[in-house]
């Protein structure tokens, strides 16, 4: 007992309920938002000026919308034979290109590759071809989504849509909603469990791929408020305020 702590900050549910059975010991637990998620879900946060998107006057009437992209698809499958060849180009569906174009009065949409997509020798190639496509449509872009840090896209855009990435986490505490299109995830498939817990909680969908669905769905698409992963809020300001000094 001399070695336990006086008290546990919690950053999630299952956290909580986990240390909460050291209550009867003199613990408390405190739920807290991620300190680092509560600076931009505030609005107190100031982006650094080479956070913020170039050109961002340009598009500012438009709908935002992130698309985030995947390792895994493109013959990179490794062991995870159930990816293979869903994907014809490796990053996403025709379908989704084909929605892009449509939308070219009304949404822009930032393309943001995996960390491994942008930087690995292997994805020369999948670079090239995200390069030439935002060139064709210019309704889109991909370095500045790919390079800024992950607050500094999801903080500037209305939704998600990704094949399966569990940046969708993320993006739900931006009170982005995200749209699921890997067939891995819905009902029959091999990851059929995952992201319901999202889905549950009102920030994810998952649909078959096709133009008119990924157009309509983007179309009514709005941001709404962060999803909480604590239950008390008094609590959370309670540390926080306990916090605020070491932040």
């Amino acid at each position: 007992p001399q070695h336990l702590p006086q008290a546990v900050l919690s950053l999630d549910k299952i956290s909580t309920a986990t240390f909460s059975q050291l209550q009867e010991r003199g613990v408390n637990t405190l739920e807290i938002m991620h300190p680092f998620y509560q600076r931009f879900v505030s609005g107190r946060a100031q982006l650094p000026e080479e956070w913020k998107p170039p050109n961002q006057r340009e598009h500012e009437e438009m709908r935002r919308v992130l698309v985030s992209l995947q390792w895994g698809y493109a013959g990179d499958h490794g062991y995870r034979t159930h990816l293979k060849g869903i994907l014809e180009n490796g990053l996403f569906f025709d379908e989704l290109a084909q929605a892009i174009r449509e939308t070219s009065s009304e949404t822009f949409w930032h393309l943001r590759l995996h960390p491994v997509q942008l930087r690995g020798a292997g994805y020369r190639e999948l670079r090239g071809f995200i390069n030439e496509f935002t060139e064709a449509n210019p309704n889109t872009e991909w370095q500045f989504s790919s390079e800024a840090p992950f607050p500094a896209v999801a903080s500037i855009c209305q939704a998600n849509i990704t094949m399966s990435s569990a940046s969708s986490y993320d993006a739900s505490l931006f009170g982005l909603k995200t749209l699921l299109l890997c067939p891995t995830v819905r009902p029959g498939g091999l990851h059929h469990r995952r992201f319901n817990d999202l889905i549950e909680d009102g920030y994810a969908e998952k649909r078959v791929a096709t133009k008119n669905t990924i157009v309509e769905w983007v179309k009514k698409a709005r941001k709404v408020p962060p999803r909480s992963l604590t239950k008390h809020d008094e609590d959370t300001q309670t540390a926080l305020q306990v916090l605020r000094p070491f932040l």
